[in-house]
């Protein structure tokens, strides 16, 4: 398959703390891959980093061949880039459906603020992840389960490649966990390729082609979940143990 994603040698220091240390891997097109790694593994800061929120301070960025990092954010998400947050972040004076509308790429939202936008295809994409009923509705007044749909519906509504999902399965019931994931086995297959980064493993496990761990920023085992899961120092890491690298 070919590489869609690359990501060679990525470093990122916040003052004395090395957050993402000399990282490397790969996404290959048509695949899920997981992004484990215990709390404060540098997960985040990866997403941060492939979406231009953060810049490296070595390494470099690869989407579809072409380097990505030094691109603006707005550049990342027009080349086909999206992502949804651990911690939704929905403009809480808009109900489900505006919110939607406006997540879509910068000319589309001059469209929207001059009245050319097309309504019926972000209701169409609301009602993909499971809003129809709640597109009214403001994000205070949304379920959990229905604000990471509503995350999912923004990042859909920028007609990405690639999605990033951070923390998707947070706070969910063991039924929405199966709705999302279903919905996300139906993205895969009409194209779209994912990283995900979860702390539920049982969730992840049915999903992902492939993992990747990282433990202080550095990657510490790569390959199928069923493998990678029994891992001596993938163990290690998550149990909290020393040394691992």
């Amino acid at each position: 398959m070919a590489k869609l994603l690359e990501v060679h040698g990525l470093t990122k220091h916040f003052g004395g703390i090395t957050a993402v240390d000399n990282l490397s891997f790969h996404l290959e097109e048509g695949e899920i891959l997981g992004l484990m790694g215990p709390n404060g593994s540098g997960k985040t800061t990866v997403f941060n980093l492939i979406m231009r929120d953060h810049k490296q301070d070595s390494g470099e960025i690869f989407f579809e061949g072409e380097e990505i990092s030094h691109c603006r954010t707005d550049e990342v998400v027009k080349m086909g880039i999206a992502r949804t947050y651990q911690i939704p972040r929905p403009f809480r004076d808009m109900t489900a459906i505006e919110n939607i509308r406006v997540s879509a790429l910068p000319d589309e939202v001059i469209k929207l603020l001059r009245r050319e936008f097309r309504s019926e295809m972000y209701t169409e994409l609301g009602k993909d992840v499971g809003l129809g009923e709640y597109f009214s509705m403001y994000p205070d007044e949304l379920t959990v389960g229905n604000l990471r749909r509503l995350e999912m519906a923004k990042a859909m509504a920028t007609n990405p490649k690639l999605a990033l999902l951070d923390e998707i399965f947070a706070g969910l019931t063991i039924v929405e966990i199966a709705e999302i994931s279903e919905l996300i086995r139906r993205k895969k297959a009409e194209g779209l390729n994912i990283i995900i980064i979860s702390h539920d493993l049982r969730a992840l496990a049915p999903l992902v082609d492939r993992v990747v761990v990282i433990y202080f920023g550095r990657l510490i085992a790569e390959g199928p979940f069923a493998e990678i899961v029994k891992d001596e120092k993938v163990k290690a890491a998550y149990l909290g143990v020393k040394g691992v690298a």
